[in-house]
């Protein structure tokens, strides 16, 4: 009997299955891999890299380690040319979010860890440092697996997790802790992959020029849960449906505010939050929302019509993300950070849309012929989420 992917050995976790890696590390402590990605070759250049720095929209930051106080400078993007020629030789970072939003190599390191919930990867951080180049000992609040580019780049970290206050240097638009105490070391080399779990201090400083690709997950925070459902709640209310009191009395004291009020107000709150599916759509939305979301390109539903009917694949655009959440209803299917509500009968192809890479023209022909299902997927090659390989 075969055994099941998720019992195989994986070929980027050293010889764990996805299975036994969830079980050991996920969330719990480093891993290490050397020669992860035996055969690596680095999905974009140093001078591309900074060019993405340049675009308007850039999520890009360059870090300085300085020899005087404060000792650490950051600079936000985007930048231009004179920028980088303003640079030292060394102790310095470019930083770009959302490479693989921009970059389909990039985006392919992504499906390399897929036996987490989709919804749960982040981006593709991608990172240049000069020699010497660090952003200082510091912690995430997520999971992160960084995969040594070209070049080498020395690692130091405390593999206890920090709880509480981390205490950081103050004055800094940067999170740099103030106390650092490593009890591992490596340095890694390309191909190498490094696993650190949340709140796991570390600090990586080029051995010389290098790069490093940093896949980050999704992890959000109740303030982030709760304002973001409150608003999508307000945005859906009635806003005639204002306070009443027709059999308003006399009061004693003018200044006193009626128990009745706030329980009208607590049950507005209540009943708005209970409603049917408003923290599903709102939670769906976010984690599949993308920086790059506005600038898909649309594929002509002709097009798309004639590949699927050949049995030839299409993919998920790069830096797109989709997810399904089955509901009482059916199934709703995130894509983009837009709900496609669907009938039961259409839940194998939400699931197919998400799981499959490519995604094959063969399994998708059949609902070519489900009015809904052919709806759907000229929706999604309209808005660009679908894509030619």
């Amino acid at each position: 009997m075969s055994r099941r992917p998720s019992e195989a050995p994986h070929p980027r976790l050293g010889g764990l299955s996805a299975r036994a890696f969830l079980a050991r590390h996920w969330q719990k402590r480093p891993l290490l891999v050397r020669g992860a990605f035996p055969d690596w070759a680095d999905p974009l250049s140093p001078d591309e890299l900074a060019g993405l720095a340049t675009e308007p929209d850039a999520h890009a930051r360059i870090v300085e380690h300085t020899r005087r106080a404060p000792r650490w400078r950051v600079r936000w993007g985007p930048f231009d040319a004179a920028d980088f020629a303003a640079l030292p030789e060394r102790d310095w970072t470019l930083l770009v979010r959302h490479v693989d939003a921009h970059v389909p190599g990039a985006a392919a390191l992504l499906e390399d860890f897929r036996f987490v919930p989709a919804w749960r990867l982040d981006d593709v951080m991608v990172s240049y440092a000069a020699p010497g180049g660090s952003v200082g000992p510091h912690l995430d609040s997520y999971d992160v697996f960084l995969i040594q580019g070209f070049g080498r780049r020395r690692w130091r970290v405390d593999s206890k997790p920090v709880g509480g206050d981390p205490g950081l240097v103050p004055g800094l638009d940067l999170q740099v802790l103030a106390r650092f105490a490593p009890d591992r070391e490596w340095v890694l080399e390309p191909g190498d992959l490094l696993y650190l779990p949340p709140r796991i201090a570390h600090h990586g400083v080029a051995e010389g020029p290098c790069m490093t690709y940093s896949v980050g997950f999704r992890a959000p925070a109740p303030p982030e849960i709760i304002a973001g459902v409150l608003e999508a709640a307000a945005a859906a209310a009635d806003a005639g449906h204002r306070y009443a009191d027709p059999d308003l009395k006399v009061p004693r004291s003018p200044g006193r505010i009626a128990p009745g009020a706030v329980a009208w107000a607590r049950r507005v709150v209540r009943e708005a939050l209970g409603a049917p599916g408003v923290v599903e759509d709102w939670f769906g939305r976010h984690v599949t929302e993308g920086p790059a979301d506005d600038d898909l390109a649309p594929l002509p539903w002709r097009t798309l019509r004639a590949r699927v009917a050949a049995g030839r694949p299409l993919v998920r655009a790069p830096g797109c993300r989709l997810a399904y959440l089955e509901t009482p209803r059916g199934v709703t299917l995130f894509a983009a950070g837009e709900a496609n509500p669907l009938p039961a009968r259409l839940a194998p192809l939400a699931r197919l849309l998400c799981d499959a890479d490519p995604l094959p023209g063969a399994a998708l022909a059949p609902f070519l012929a489900d009015p809904e299902g052919a709806a759907l997927l000229r929706a999604l090659g309209a808005r660009g989420v679908l894509a030619r390989p």
